[in-house]
């Protein structure tokens, strides 16, 4: 009892730490502070120059790449809290989709309003994508293991009770 109330508290937590990390993120990749990120994309140009690739990524090309595997990572993380509150994880998508597009403008309003960072419509969407994939691949998951499960089987009799 006590190991799944622990259980409960840890995901709760994980899910709100998350959501204020991908909140405070954008403030420190503003316009002004692309060092690391150009220094990434750096690294990967050279690393497919030298693998024979004549591609060139830019740090938006980047930035963009983060933004999806933060709400990717998101959507997991908010899927798991909801199935250990829930067993009806169907029933009850909207908790994490309403939180993750909610996490999502307001990101994008912090970044608007307290950094240089340019996030706009298109960022929300990505953001959102990102977030629907991790749910829906937590579905996915979740339905294979359902199906697929080690799970007792009992074999019917073929005599009737009574006979």
């Amino acid at each position: 009892m006590l190991k799944d109330k622990i259980i409960r508290l840890l995901s709760a937590l994980v899910s709100i730490a998350m959501a204020i990390w991908i909140f405070l993120n954008p403030i420190t990749y503003g316009k002004g502070n692309l060092t690391k990120i150009d220094l990434i994309s750096n690294g990967i140009n050279e690393i497919m120059t030298g693998g024979g690739i004549l591609l060139k990524l830019n740090s938006d090309i980047i930035i963009n790449a983060i933004l999806f595997f933060e709400f990717f990572i998101f959507g997991i993380v908010l899927m798991i809290t909801t199935k250990i509150y829930s067993n009806k994880t169907l029933k009850n998508i909207f908790f994490p989709l309403f939180i993750g597009l909610f996490t999502a403008v307001l990101m994008t309003y912090s970044a608007r309003k307290y950094s240089s960072a340019i996030y706009g419509i298109e960022s929300i969407i990505l953001m959102f994508e990102g977030l629907a994939t991790g749910i829906i691949l937590f579905l996915l998951i979740e339905f294979i293991a359902s199906k697929f499960g080690h799970k007792k089987r009992i074999k019917k009799s073929k005599y009737k009770k009574g006979r």
